[in-house]
C-alpha cells in the first residue's frame, strides 16, 4: 500500500491544476486526501483535528511573521519549521502513523491557509511547490529517525533485561 502511494505520488510530483487562480500540485493534494482518510479511521478524531489546526495556524502564523520580520535568515526556513514542527508532532502523536498525520495535514492545511491569506493580497503563490515538499520529506525523514532510535532503546533495554535475569540465573546455581 505504501509503495503504491509513493508511486502515485511520484506521477503526480510534476502535475499542477489551477483552481480559483491558485496553482495546486496533485502530489500535495494526494497528501492531503489521503491524510485527511487516515484522519477518519484514527481514535480521537475530534482531538486530533483540533491539535492539526492549532498547529496549522500556529504554521501559517509563523509563515505570516516571517514576510513582516525575517529574523530566520541565517538558519534556512525548511529547516527551521521541518525540525519544529516535526517535534510538535512528535509530541503530539503516540504512534509513527499518528505523527506522520500530524505532520503532514499541519503543514499542508497551514499552507493552504497561507497561500489563501497571500491571494487576497495579490501574491502569486502556489500549493505543493518544491520547497513544501522538501518540508514534508523533512519532516517525514525526522519522525521515522525519532522512531529508529526509540525503536532501538526499546530492543536494547529488553536484551539488557535478559542478560540480568541470566545473571541472576548463574549467581543462584
Amino acid at each position: 500500500m505504501l509503495a503504491f502511494f509513493l508511486l502515485h505520488l511520484i506521477l503526480l510530483a510534476s502535475i499542477n491544476l489551477t483552481l480559483f487562480q491558485i496553482d495546486i500540485n496533485l502530489a500535495f493534494l494526494l497528501i492531503v486526501i489521503t491524510s485527511c482518510i487516515v484522519l477518519t479511521t484514527q481514535n480521537h478524531k475530534f482531538y486530533r483535528t483540533l491539535i492539526i489546526l492549532f498547529i496549522a495556524y500556529s504554521y501559517t502564523g509563523s509563515r505570516l511573521w516571517e514576510i513582516v520580520n525575517p529574523i530566520w535568515f541565517f538558519i534556512p526556513r525548511t529547516l527551521l519549521y521541518g525540525l519544529v514542527f516535526s517535534f510538535i508532532s512528535i509530541l503530539f502523536g503516540r504512534n509513527i502513523i499518528e505523527r506522520f498525520l500530524v505532520s503532514c495535514l499541519t503543514v499542508s492545511l497551514g499552507e493552504i491557509i497561507y497561500v489563501v491569506i497571500v491571494q487576497q493580497i495579490g501574491w502569486k503563490e502556489s500549493l505543493g511547490n518544491s520547497e513544501l515538499m522538501n518540508l514534508l520529506l523533512l519532516q517525514a525523514g525526522v519522525i521515522f529517525t525519532f522512531y529508529v532510535i526509540r525503536e532501538i532503546k526499546i530492543k536494547l533495554e529488553v536484551i539488557l533485561q535478559q542478560i540480568e535475569q541470566q545473571k541472576k540465573r548463574w549467581t543462584n546455581e
